[in-house]
This record gives C-alpha cells, sequence and structure tokens, in this order.
C-alpha cells in the first residue's frame, strides 16, 4: 500500500523531504543574510525613512519568498529524488 501511495505520489520519502527543506532553507538563510551587504550603500544615502521601510521591505519580501514555494517544492522535488 505504501509503495502504491508513493509511486502515485501520495507519498514521499522522509530523507527527499528533508533535502529540500535543508536547501530551501538554507537559500533563505543566506538571502537573509545577503541583505545588508547589498543595501546599506542605498539606504544610508535614502533621506526618506518611508522608502527605507519600501526598500527593506521589498528585500524581505524577496528573500522569503523562497519559503512559500516548499510546499510546492517538497512534492515533486521529494519524488524526484526518491525514484531509483
Amino acid at each position: 500500500r505504501l509503495k502504491r501511495e508513493e509511486m502515485e505520489g501520495q507519498l514521499s520519502r522522509l530523507e527527499a523531504v528533508r533535502s529540500v527543506a535543508a536547501s530551501t532553507l538554507a537559500a533563505t538563510r543566506e538571502a537573509l543574510l545577503q541583505i545588508p551587504a547589498r543595501l546599506s550603500t542605498v539606504l544610508a544615502a535614502e533621506a526618506s525613512p518611508a522608502r527605507v521601510h519600501e526598500l527593506l521591505q521589498q528585500e524581505l519580501h524577496q528573500a522569503l519568498s523562497q519559503l512559500a514555494t516548499l510546499p510546492e517544492r517538497v512534492g515533486p522535488a521529494a519524488q524526484e529524488a526518491a525514484a531509483p
């Protein structure tokens, strides 16, 4: 039954799910850590607090958008990683 459900895409191997989740989290972490390097000079030159807020918000949303795709990536990627 489990093998059939796995082949039908209803189940994913734990190792494959962990691998996809780990790579997604690592990429998100790296994107977040790069924000200061990318924005420090831009923000230092910006006079408007509202513009600073907007720039920071855009960068954070962009970095965190990878996390939103995790559920979609786990299904197909887990199946590919589990294939013999």
